[in-house]
């Protein structure tokens, strides 16, 4: 099951949820615009470093393929994106206040042999999603540290402001990387399927058998039986 935080979003919903907003910008620099500024001077390290993984496991991954080793490493490859978008989640629920639900695990310790659980890992929707945020976010992480290290020397004064607008933009991002695929994955099938067939549905039960006449039946037909067989005799005489 996933892990939940202690005021999550409902579900369905990817606004912020009331623990989720900061108080209004000011000019004076409170504790809220400090930690957004933290957040974004850390987004350059932050997306630099999920850029270059992404490119390093696209690039060996998807160029390996011919060999054997190829789609394993891209596997493992998309299991170290979902730590890396773990690690962002987290960095936005200490530096910006978001609360967002972690997305389920994958379910590889249930047997089924290799090939399905290289082939679940191969389609898992969280990772590749994770992929293509780390993809195209240096650019935002650039523009993020530029901005707000030029503004703490020369705009130092609406600083906040500007600070709050694109940590807001950060939020937004956060948020929208929640999608139906990030919902607990319910287990009780996957437990009653056994550890064979993850996920499928329990066998039916047999058909109970047919019940056999009981005693006190079988009396009954028998003192019928014999009434007839009275009334027939009597009849004849």
């Amino acid at each position: 099951m996933t892990e939940r935080l202690s005021t999550p979003t409902p579900r369905g919903n990817t606004g912020a949820a009331p623990g989720d907003r900061p108080p209004p910008a000011r000019f004076a620099y409170d504790r809220h615009t400090w930690l957004e500024i933290a957040h974004l001077l850390a987004n350059l390290p932050a997306s630099l470093l999920g850029f270059v993984y992404v490119v390093t496991m696209l690039f060996t991954g998807v160029g390996l393929t011919v060999t054997v080793i190829g789609f394993p490493l891209l596997a493992a490859g998309l299991m170290g994106a979902r730590q890396l978008g773990k690690l962002e989640r987290a960095r936005a629920r200490a530096l910006l206040g978001v609360r967002v639900d972690e997305p389920s695990r994958l379910p590889l310790r249930g047997g089924g042999g290799f090939f399905p659980q290289l082939w679940m890992a191969l389609k898992d929707p969280v990772g590749w999603r994770t992929v293509l945020y780390d993809f195209i976010r240096l650019p935002w992480g650039i523009l993020t540290f530029v901005t707000t290290l030029t503004s703490l020397f020369v705009l130092w004064p609406v600083l906040p402001f500007i600070a709050r607008g694109l940590a807001n933009a950060d939020r937004a991002m956060v948020r929208a990387r929640r999608s139906p695929t990030h919902e607990p994955v319910p287990r009780v099938a996957a437990r009653a399927a056994g550890p064979g067939r993850r996920g499928a549905p329990p066998p039916a039960p047999p058909p109970p058998p047919p019940r056999a006449p009981t005693a006190a039946l079988a009396g009954r037909g028998v003192a019928v039986a014999q009434l007839e067989k009275n009334l027939a005799a009597w009849t004849w005489n």
